[in-house]
């Protein structure tokens, strides 16, 4: 089946001003505040609609980076702050960086301290958002809002993010009832199985797990550092790709579930994972039972396109091929030759011709989201921004003119 659709961005836009001024209200400022997000998002919706970016999010608008959601609305979790470095984990890039530059000291991170469990949606109210912008676009016609709507994604970040940054064994309390991270994983994914569901019947029909986090595995540094801390980094990524699958588990056959893998959006490399995808991707294309992966391959440092060798038959991906770090446009005949020699490689590796897998399984992305917390601006400004989605637009005009 063809990638459901052959241009994507990750989800996170630049915010405007606006969105970054209503941030800071309290107070009597709420309601402000919420008129302030509810016109932005329906105005980024409108400009993704009238340029025919795809697939259409709210930029995240409401967060302040991408994973401040989710883990805030589940019972049993309490917000604790633990300090840089000795609260995490040794070689976890965002901690390390943070450590070299002293731009933070601690970090609030959740810990499990009673049983978890979803009570109410968590990203619900981002997803009515971006319901209502639509049907304002739609102009009352239920079958275009219908249609819209099938165009839309919805972003969560993944299940091990605090987790596997967290320092041995500090991701729960004895408090909490758990004995085990199979105990403590199996009651989150449970949740996110029903935060899911819950979307699902709110008409969603896209969701993206976004989990930079995993390409730690990649990492040689990370991967000593849990050799000398007395863990095994085969049995610790069994556990998250288990935790990835079981969040997956009995969802409906229309719902289309793809996972965004990058190293970081930051330019300092401090903070930057290392490492090709060969480690993992057997693993990682092979086990995960995402429909698509969404991966960065915007500079050399994401190595080769190898890798994509193991993908199997019946799985889609996306080369993230446009930076979001970089201000500078990308060359279009130079895009189109990466997705060619990357579609080379699967070719052969499926015995299929180059025409096959462009036709069912390639499609193409930025390496990340444009702000993935809510001040980044590496390309430098919105206008930068939209340019470079819709490069993306016109390379896919290009290569699947039928699209």
């Amino acid at each position: 089946m063809a990638p459901r659709f052959r241009a994507e961005h990750i989800g996170s836009l630049i915010r405007p001003a606006t969105i970054l001024d209503a941030q800071s209200l309290t107070g009597q400022g709420r309601k402000e505040k919420s008129a302030t997000l509810d016109a932005a998002v329906r105005d980024v919706v409108k400009t993704q609609l009238t340029l025919g970016i795809t697939p259409i999010t709210n930029g995240e608008y409401p967060r302040r980076n991408f994973f401040s959601v989710i883990f805030d609305k589940l019972d049993g979790f309490e917000f604790q702050d633990a300090p840089i470095p000795d609260g995490f984990r040794a070689e976890i890039p965002i901690i390390r960086g943070a450590a070299a530059t002293g731009m933070m000291s601690s970090m609030l991170s959740p810990v499990a301290v009673a049983p978890i469990r979803w009570v109410q949606p968590a990203v619900g109210d981002e997803w009515a958002q971006i319901r209502e912008a639509l049907k304002d676009a739609a102009g009352g016609d239920d079958v275009d809002l219908q249609t819209l709507l099938g165009r839309a994604k919805i972003t969560m970040p993944s299940p091990i993010v605090h987790h596997i940054r967290l320092k041995r064994g500090t991701a729960w309390t004895a408090g909490s009832g758990y004995k085990s991270d199979a105990v403590f994983f199996a009651d989150l994914t449970a949740a996110y199985r029903q935060e899911i569901k819950s979307l699902y019947n709110a008409g969603c029909r896209y969701i993206q797990i976004d989990d930079p986090d995993l390409l730690y595995f990649c990492d040689e540094s990370f991967l000593d550092a849990l050799e000398k801390d007395g863990v095994s980094p085969d049995a610790l990524l069994e556990t998250y790709l288990k935790a990835h699958n079981d969040c997956l588990e009995n969802r409906p056959s229309d719902l289309t579930m793809a996972i965004h893998l990058c190293r970081g959006n930051l330019t300092d490399e401090r903070f930057l994972t290392k490492g090709s995808y060969e480690k993992i991707a057997p693993r990682l294309f092979n086990e995960l039972q995402y429909d698509s992966f969404l991966l960065e391959y915007d500079t050399d440092k994401a190595g080769s396109f190898e890798p994509l060798r193991h993908l199997p038959v019946g799985k889609t991906i996306a080369l993230g091929i446009v930076s979001t770090k970089d201000p500078e446009l990308e060359d279009l005949n130079t895009l189109e030759e990466k997705v060619k020699a990357a579609a080379a490689i699967i070719a052969e590796a499926q015995n299929l011709t180059i025409e096959e897998v462009l036709d069912n399984q390639l499609a193409v992305c930025p390496q990340c989201g444009f702000a993935s917390a809510e001040f980044n601006k590496a390309v430098g400004s919105e206008e930068k921004m939209w340019k470079k989605l819709c490069l993306l637009r016109d390379l896919t005009q290009r290569m699947w003119p039928v699209s």
